[in-house]
């Protein structure tokens, strides 16, 4: 592959993907944007489809990745149903997570020094990486690989530190936006498609048929009453209520509608299993990583291709991934995860202060799932980037952190996790003040200064 082909020669593509995909990839570097229902991953299926099919690559030298399980699963269905037989991975997974021996703290093994294999690499949901992952795709590429980034700039910004995708586009790097949506998904991409542009959406709530809903709750107890009347719906509708539907918050702590909160009256109401001493978690609760680790295998033969395994055999798991505890022993939790699939246990530790002051007649309060595990049928919406579910139920909090929080990027990414259905739960006139203000700018980076001074540096040396 010695260039992007011309996309006039893609089939499949409209004139406007056409125009978009031509200005991403007027160098070796491009990317995609696009906002839900536009065709982003479609129009990556076709070229690449183009460039197999016209013998301008091979499959092996063609790496695709995602931040997440979910995401990277979504992908390669979307291509194998163009004919492409790719497995999508992890970004993870592509870069091979290592181990350093003398500290235990994990590495890539994929850098300048060991390449990635691969004549092209596409990454899908850029909007997700921050500074660190980013910088080590980077080291990864090969010298003369080509690579698109496809994501959406109008989500919420990474977790973790800078703005990557955005301070790219600003910098200059070649860039396409698909703007024209072609997914018929009613409300829910209409609505992003409007609060992108910064236009009046909620009225498509009131349209008759629409997916997208606003209930109009007030205080926090009708809200909560609200999210268990429609969790009770969707399950009537055949839907899991569980695993089918997520409940996406604002905050963690402090508020009635938060992460925690909103948890435990969710676990009392979905699972009616009995609690394990020691633990908060129940078997068949649905759970959530909320940090990056290794964890020892209890199904070593039932592991995934894409699962990464350290030198001591533990398996990877990605903060945000979800899972459902399928045992609870004296000394761990068994959780069973998807995309990739593995079993996992999560140790249940006493801390020592705990232990010394444990009586006769009460067991010490067991800590250890605590800090890097927590309960996951009410998520954050930052953890949820990279999902989908059929039906998507947003609390929409009036409390002050939530409103320091809220703005278009965080309703915007919200909404566009729900497939099928989503329910906002709270006053329209909340949502819209959301939509007032973008915090993306708030955070200050000189990642696009640099890339500017480095392209000038590069023009200047070829003068």
């Amino acid at each position: 592959m010695k260039s992007w082909p011309n996309p006039n020669d893609i089939a499949g593509i409209d004139s406007h993907q056409r125009e978009q995909l031509a200005l991403a990839t007027t160098s070796r570097i491009g990317i995609l944007g696009g906002s839900p229902g536009t065709g982003k991953t479609y129009t990556v299926a076709k070229l690449v489809r183009h460039l197999l099919d016209n013998g301008l690559i091979a499959l092996e030298d063609i790496g695709i990745g995602a931040p997440t399980g979910k995401a990277a699963v979504r992908l390669t269905e979307m291509l194998q149903s163009n004919g492409i037989d790719v497995r999508a991975r992890t970004e993870h997974s592509m870069l091979e997570i290592g181990e350093y021996s003398e500290t235990g703290q994990w590495m890539f093994l994929r850098n300048e020094k060991n390449p990635l294999p691969y004549r092209l690499i596409v990454i899908d949901e850029t909007s997700m990486n921050d500074l660190s992952i980013m910088l080590s795709i980077f080291r990864a590429r090969a010298p003369g690989c080509f690579a698109l980034l496809v994501g959406d700039v109008n989500q919420l910004p990474p977790v973790g530190n800078g703005a990557p995708l955005r301070d790219m586009i600003a910098a200059g790097l070649p860039y396409g936006e698909l703007r024209e949506i072609k997914r018929n998904s009613g409300g829910i991409v209409e609505a992003c498609g409007l609060i992108r542009d910064c236009l009046p959406w909620v009225d498509l709530t009131e349209a008759p048929g629409s997916n997208l809903r606003i209930t109009h709750d007030t205080t926090p107890t009708e809200k909560q009453a609200r999210i268990l009347e429609l969790l009770n719906q969707a399950r009537r509708d055949g839907y899991d209520p569980v695993w089918d539907c997520q409940v996406l918050v604002a905050v963690n702590e402090s508020s009635p509608l938060s992460r925690q909160s909103m948890n435990k009256l969710l676990q009392d109401a979905l699972n009616p299993n009995e609690k394990s001493p020691g633990t908060e978690f129940r078997v068949a609760d649905k759970i959530v990583c909320l940090k990056n680790g290794f964890y020892k295998s209890e199904d070593p033969d039932g592991i995934d291709d894409d699962a990464k395994k350290n030198e001591r055999g533990e398996v990877y798991v990605a903060n945000g991934e979800l899972a459902e505890v399928i045992e609870v022993t004296d000394k761990a939790v068994i959780a069973k995860m998807a995309s990739p699939a593995r079993v996992v246990s999560i140790p249940i530790k006493k801390s020592n202060t705990e232990a010394t002051n444990e009586s006769d007649d009460e067991p010490a309060k067991q800590t250890g799932t605590k800090s890097n595990w927590d309960l996951g049928y009410a998520l954050s919406v930052h953890k949820s980037q990279g999902s989908e579910w059929p039906v998507v139920i947003v609390a929409l909090d009036g409390y002050a952190g939530a409103k320091m929080i809220c703005d278009r990027a965080w309703l915007y990414t919200a909404i566009s996790r729900g497939k099928q259905v989503v329910y906002l739960v709270g006053p329209a006139e909340l949502a819209e003040r959301f939509c007032v203000t973008q915090k993306i700018a708030e955070r200050k980076t000189f990642l696009a200064d640099r890339i500017k001074t480095e392209i000038f540096k590069t023009e200047i040396e070829y003068l």
